[in-house]
């Protein structure tokens, strides 16, 4: 396919052996580098520096543990939050935001969820203003069922996309989430112009990102493949931190 293969991580360790490995670049959280200490912050821009990376996704625009759809979230503090993050994260190069958490967006099991949704998109509409800012684009997934109840579906992402109306928001897509889904991805098709980035991951993969294997069961030759013919994907692929230089050398194979 000719994309850049990107290792998803935040550790120290990793970053300064991710060239040797066979990756083009990283993709880090951007909890990490609001996180650091000034000194802390400054090591993690020299090993960016000192191995040619671009680091050009930062993954995760909150915290973890942050649910947009609950009951006391306050859009305001968090605006300020994100403005401080992506003005970090721009300094490294940033130019795009991977948004894959799935729980950050749960609806209540029970009654009317539409107060919900509506201040998810409200808040997504603020994330896209301030990244625009700074230039950068912003891209949700389609998760799966297993991790959350809203926006489980290429067609529901397309949607939110459309009725948020802002032009730097995008599609994300996991191999995890095609392979949980059963997704034939002559689904994908329609909106295949709405795709711009890729993680690939192990299919039994829920909140935390597990490394893909060659042993794992998931069919990777048939999904790049559909991404490159049917969807005209030439982009970038991230794969887990502990992904084995045995699946990287069998995925550059394909």
């Amino acid at each position: 396919m000719g994309s850049r293969l990107i290792l998803r991580t935040t550790s120290v360790e990793s970053i300064a052996h991710a060239r040797e490995w066979g990756f083009d670049d990283i993709e880090p959280e951007i909890a990490t580098i609001m996180q650091c200490d000034p000194a802390a912050l400054e090591r993690f821009r020299e090993l960016i520096r000192d191995h040619a990376f671009s680091c050009r996704i930062f993954e995760a625009p909150l915290p973890k543990e942050v649910q947009v759809t609950e009951r006391g979230f306050n859009i305001f503090s968090w605006t300020e939050y994100l403005k401080q993050a992506l003005e970090r994260a721009a300094t490294f190069g940033c130019t795009m935001i991977a948004w894959a958490d799935g729980p950050s967006r749960m609806l209540p099991v029970e009654g009317d969820t539409s107060v919900q949704k509506e201040h998810f998109s409200q808040f997504l509409f603020m994330l896209c203003d301030v990244a625009s800012r700074f230039g950068m684009r912003v891209c949700i997934e389609p998760a799966s069922p297993r991790v959350t109840n809203f926006l489980t579906t290429p067609a529901e992402v397309a949607e939110i996309i459309a009725s948020v109306g802002q032009q730097n928001l995008a599609m994300l897509l996991s191999s995890a989430y095609v392979a949980q889904t059963a997704l034939n991805m002559e689904e994908l098709v329609p909106y295949a112009a709405l795709l711009r980035h890729v993680h690939l991951e192990h299919p039994r993969t829920r909140r935390v990102p597990l490394p893909p294997t060659v042993e794992d069961g998931f069919d990777y030759r048939t999904f790049l493949k559909a991404l490159q013919v049917q969807c005209s994907y030439t982009g970038s692929l991230a794969l887990p931190s502990r992904t084995e230089s045995r699946f990287l050398a069998a995925l550059k194979g394909l």
